[in-house]
């Protein structure tokens, strides 16, 4: 689809782009943030990058148990709920 239709009414509705200015996103009123992990993690998505071996995985593993259990990561408290962790690089010995 073109720039230009994308603008215009023919668009269909899930390829309009969306325009808005900074005037009225300064007055739109937001519902309040759900946290995953109090403070720290939003609910969406979040990245965890860094170098190699820095334990990111452990981390994000730490970080599904404690949003399975409800209980802390961090120091913070975790909402409860469902949490799927993918082990894509790491065997079982490793886990």
């Amino acid at each position: 689809m073109s720039f230009e239709r994308a603008f215009t009414d023919t668009a269909p509705d899930n390829q309009r782009f969306q325009l808005f200015t900074a005037k009225s996103l300064q007055e739109k009123t937001f519902p309040p943030i759900q946290w995953i992990v109090e403070d720290i993690i939003p609910e969406g998505l979040t990245l965890f990058c860094g170098k190699p071996k820095l334990g990111k995985s452990f981390a994000a593993l730490d970080l599904c148990v404690a949003v399975a259990e409800g209980s802390q990561f961090l120091g913070n408290l975790c909402d409860q709920g469902n949490a799927l962790y993918l082990a894509l690089e790491d065997n079982q010995r490793r886990l």
